[in-house]
């Protein structure tokens, strides 16, 4: 943290590659840890891209006789691109939120980044694969954390197999919820694409979604770094305040101090700045 605490920009192009590798040399001294961590792969789609790993909870640290909670983590990607493996040295990251949240006894699952099948496919398959790591913890937890760096899990769809007490409680990291709008250039996508897309955001949503669901709604806890991106931070601000005017009550909503947009899920693991991940496993651990 106090290499990125001499970053002059908060761009993320800009902070991208000084932030991996200031943190990936730190994680790095832990790699024999992260990597022996018990965790299976699996498909969960119809082409190579539909993998999934799933890090098993440490049994310590899950309560005797209770329910393991399960996270689903959506690593960002701006909604073109992004990989749950990286080339070396930088293979660790996401394996290393995996590991972090599975040794607070939390059963962690990672997906490919991708924009189909639904997320509700995803929920739906981890009733049954969940089952197979042969361990003695309860296999039905009572919730379903979603823990997104963009807002793509955030749907408008039922949770297949879920009894209510079992609802998705949506944990938003950072994520992007709604786009800025620039003056017109030759990189403006043509045919309305940009419109279309506007009319797609999540605030946007937000505003004209139904009364009915804004009400069914579960617990949401929303964290951004302290020297994101304007447009990031102002667009979270933004969504909060919309969503509490919606839901007539205030949303937790906290700041990952010294963090930007790229450092938080780097520091999980690294003993520097994970004070947030600590936060976030302690409200997962409160809600089963």
């Amino acid at each position: 943290m106090d290499v990125v605490a001499t970053f002059k920009e908060s761009t993320i192009p800009g902070i991208l590659g000084p932030t991996r590798q200031a943190f990936a040399k730190i994680v790095e001294n832990r790699r024999p840890e992260i990597e022996n961590h018990p965790r299976q792969t699996f498909q969960f789609g119809s082409t190579d891209r539909h993998q999934l790993d799933v890090f098993y909870p440490d049994a310590a640290a899950v309560s005797s006789g209770g329910p393991a909670p399960v996270l689903f983590f959506y690593y960002g990607g701006g909604l073109t691109g992004g990989d749950r493996k990286q080339a070396p040295p930088f293979d660790l990251v996401y394996t290393n939120v995996g590991v972090f949240f599975a040794k607070r006894g939390i059963l962690t699952v990672i997906p490919d980044y991708r924009l189909h099948p639904p997320s509700t496919i995803l929920l739906s398959w981890r009733t049954s694969a969940t089952h197979s790591h042969g361990s003695s913890l309860t296999p039905r937890p009572r919730y379903t954390l979603v823990y997104g760096r963009h807002r793509q899990p955030l749907r408008d769809e039922p949770l297949p197999g879920f009894d209510p007490p079992r609802l998705a409680l949506p944990l938003s990291v950072s994520a992007p919820d709604q786009l800025a709008r620039p003056s017109r250039d030759a990189r403006t996508p043509p045919n309305g694409e940009r419109e279309a897309a506007l009319e797609s955001m999540p605030i946007t949503l937000l505003k004209r979604v139904s009364e009915e669901l804004i009400k069914s709604l579960p617990e949401l806890f929303v964290l951004k770094s302290e020297n994101e991106p304007e447009a990031i931070s102002k667009g979270n601000d933004e969504f909060v305040k919309a969503l509490e005017g919606r839901l007539g009550k205030k949303v937790q909503y906290e700041i990952m101090k010294r963090h930007h947009h790229i450092s938080p899920h780097w520091a999980l693991l690294s003993g520097d700045g994970d004070d947030w991940g600590e936060d976030v496993a302690a409200w997962v651990k409160a809600k089963v």
